[in-house]
């Protein structure tokens, strides 16, 4: 072991960005994303012992004779401010797929309508909706945004055939909530600075972590503040290589 050497002692204070890449335990991911902005990353080592041989003599009485340390388990925890949608799997215990739909014109619908209930009607972000022998805010109304269809009258109940308009959808998300009750595995990285020290470059890479939602996360606020969600989880020891991660400094 290399001597402790206590030297160029400055005040510590970490800014930087944290990235995860999900993998499956066999090896490190060959890419990572941002998670957003976090407000707290912290370390702990948790269920540490220290168990002790206290002596009985006459002279020494409830003196340490040996004493032993039993390491606890290391985890890491984490607030997020902004995110991304990996945090959402995390919270939803999901996993994540492509959300996309092509542009139509003149697209053949046939809604089944419920009085005052709103109604898929098969396609999102829809425009100029037409329900034959209904009028538009007479008979139905429109939820553009989710593509819904609303009953507002007698006539606008039932069955009915018609034609609408959907915008093209890229680059969406659609998580699958409960499909990954195991929890989001994979690699967390911080890279950053030390700013104490103003130019000290600062990398963290925790090799294997098993993450999930740390407690409530409140997704309407009555006073219009911005949410935050806070993750945590166990580093664990990955088959891959014989140490949970590095701390790099330069």
């Amino acid at each position: 072991m290399a001597a402790l050497q206590f030297e160029n002692l400055t005040g510590r204070s970490y800014a930087g960005r944290l990235l995860f890449g999900a993998h499956t335990g066999s090896a490190l991911p060959a890419s990572y994303q941002e998670l957003g902005n976090s407000e707290n990353l912290s370390f702990s080592q948790e269920g540490a012992d220290s168990p002790e041989v206290l002596s009985n003599d006459v002279g020494t009485n409830r003196q340490v004779l040996d004493s032993r340390n039993l390491p606890g388990t290391l985890r890491i925890a984490l607030t997020q401010n902004t995110f991304s949608t990996e945090v959402f799997n995390m919270l939803f215990l999901g996993s994540e797929t492509t959300l996309s739909q092509s542009s139509g014109t003149g697209v053949a619908t046939t809604p089944t309508l419920v009085r005052n209930q709103w109604v898929y009607s098969g396609f999102r972000e829809i425009s100029s909706v037409a329900l034959t022998g209904c009028v538009l805010d007479t008979d139905f109304k429109v939820w553009a945004e989710p593509g819904l269809i609303m009953s507002i009258s007698a006539t606008g109940d039932g069955a009915k055939t018609g034609t609408l308009n959907h915008a093209a959808i890229t680059g969406g998300s659609n998580i699958a909530m409960g499909t990954n009750a195991t929890g989001i595995r994979g690699s967390l990285k911080f890279v950053g600075k030390d700013m104490g020290k103003g130019s000290n470059r600062v990398e963290i890479l925790i090799n294997d972590v098993l993450l999930y939602i740390d407690g409530e996360y409140s997704l309407v606020t009555d006073d219009g503040a911005f949410t935050s969600a806070s993750v945590s989880g166990s580093m664990r020891m990955p088959s891959f290589d014989t140490k949970l991660g590095t701390y790099i400094e330069y």
